[in-house]
């Protein structure tokens, strides 16, 4: 979760901004990226594929390296993506609602991971409960969380396997949720984990 937040932090955000929120309320700022992507080795065997394709009001992103994917709105503009392929964030066209979803290597148990993301989300934790995945094979979590201070909500899903796990990320300015707080719904009911039995 922080390596998907430090990932989309822009360079201006203040010294005095919680990172949770402002780097996903910053990134908005980051160049946009093509719909389909794909890296390959030296041999030519693609290594990765990652595809974006809409179909309508909402738009689907399948991560190639960690093998999860998720619905979003569609007028939601994909940004780059890191060298690692690791996941991507969408931002709304105004800039003020932001949706990220990576996978790691390396997870602890479902309590150290729940414990590590209410570290970080600051401010009021309003949720931390059992998150069953769409799949019903790997366990996971939901944290919700709101700073007042900075005026932000964001909700945080992960479901965790034995090797690796995928994370979804939703912030948004409070005083905007009857605009977007409705938006998470279909990323959570759509986000189907990878093989998270598996290093990548």
């Amino acid at each position: 979760f922080k390596r998907l937040a430090d990932s989309i932090k822009s360079p201006t955000n203040s010294s005095d901004q919680p990172v949770f929120f402002a780097a996903l309320r910053n990134s908005g700022s980051s160049k946009s990226a093509p719909a389909s992507e794909s890296v390959s080795t030296q041999e030519g065997v693609p290594l990765r594929t990652h595809h974006v394709a809409s179909t309508g009001r909402y738009a689907s992103y399948a991560n190639g390296r960690f093998g999860f994917r998720v619905s979003y709105p569609s007028s939601f503009t994909p940004q780059a993506e890191p060298e690692n392929g690791d996941g991507r964030s969408f931002v709304s066209p105004d800039g003020l609602a932001t949706l990220g979803v990576s996978g790691s290597n390396g997870p602890g148990t479902l309590a150290e991971e729940m414990e590590s993301v209410k570290a970080v989300v600051p401010g009021v934790i309003t949720l931390a409960a059992p998150y069953a995945s769409a799949t019903a094979k790997y366990p996971g979590f939901a944290v919700t969380g709101e700073n007042l201070q900075a005026g932000m909500t964001g909700f945080v899903g992960e479901i965790v396997g034995t090797e690796s796990k995928n994370t979804l990320v939703y912030s948004f300015p409070i005083n905007q949720k009857t605009r977007y707080g409705s938006g998470i719904v279909s990323p959570i009911n759509s986000f189907r984990p990878g093989d998270l039995d598996t290093s990548w």
